[in-house]
C-alpha cells in the first residue's frame, strides 16, 4: 500500500494564528506594511502574480516573504538582545544549527543560504499558515484584489494578457498535476482561482 503520509503536512502550532493574523493585517491595510508590500508585489515582481503554474501558488510566495521577515527580523537587532522567536522556531521545527550560525546577520544569512532544513521549515510553516486562509473566503477575495491592482498598474507583461486585458486562461500542462492555486486568472486577478486548470468564464 502506498504511503499517503507524504501528502500531509504536520502541524507544529509554531504561533500559526500570530502569522496568519500579521498577513491579514498586511493585506487589509498594505500600506501600513513597514518593510513595504512594493518587494513582495511590485515592480517586476508582479510577473510572478500573472504567470499561471507556479510550483507554488502566489499565496504561498505571499505568505512566505511576510512570515520570513517577521521571524528574521530579530537578526537586525542582533546585537540588542537573542533573538529567541527565531530561535523557538528553528527548535519547533528541528532545524539543526549552532550558537555561532547567530552571532550577527552576515552569519545567519549564510547559515540560511547553507541549510535545507531551513528552507524545508520555512516551506511546512507557510502551509501550515495557508490552510488557515484555504478556507476564508472574503481573505482570499481581498488578497485577489490587492493583487489585481498590482497587475492592473504594472504596464508589463502583456503576454499574459488578453486584449480586454484580463489574463489569459490557459489549460493544464499535460501530465502536470498542480496544487491548489490560488490564482489570478480572469478579470484581472478578481476571482479566487481553486485549481491550475481552465476555468469557465
Amino acid at each position: 500500500m502506498a504511503d499517503k503520509s507524504k501528502h500531509y503536512y504536520q502541524a507544529r502550532g509554531f504561533s500559526v494564528y500570530y502569522f496568519a493574523n500579521a498577513v491579514f493585517n498586511v493585506v487589509k491595510d498594505a500600506g501600513a506594511y513597514l518593510r513595504g508590500i512594493e518587494e513582495i508585489l511590485g515592480d517586476m515582481q508582479v510577473l510572478n502574480l500573472m504567470r499561471p503554474f507556479h510550483k507554488f501558488t502566489n499565496l504561498h510566495h505571499f505568505l512566505n516573504a511576510i512570515i520570513r521577515d517577521i521571524i528574521e527580523e530579530e537578526m537586525d537587532r542582533r546585537n540588542e538582545h537573542e533573538p529567541r522567536f527565531l530561535i523557538g522556531f528553528l527548535q519547533a521545527y528541528k532545524v539543526p544549527f549552532t550558537a555561532m550560525n547567530l552571532v550577527d546577520e552576515d552569519d545567519f544569512y549564510t547559515f540560511v543560504s547553507e541549510s535545507e532544513a531551513y528552507h524545508t521549515a520555512m516551506d511546512d510553516l507557510v502551509d501550515e499558515v495557508f490552510h488557515v486562509f484555504f478556507n476564508d473566503v472574503r481573505f482570499l477575495q481581498s488578497f485577489n484584489e490587492l493583487c489585481a491592482r498590482y497587475i492592473d498598474g504594472a504596464g508589463f507583461g502583456q503576454e499574459f494578457m488578453t486584449q480586454a486585458g484580463r489574463l489569459k486562461r490557459v489549460p493544464i500542462p499535460r501530465g502536470r498535476v498542480g496544487r491548489f492555486s490560488i490564482g489570478t486568472r480572469g478579470s484581472a486577478g478578481m476571482q479566487a482561482q481553486l485549481g491550475n486548470g481552465d476555468q469557465p468564464s
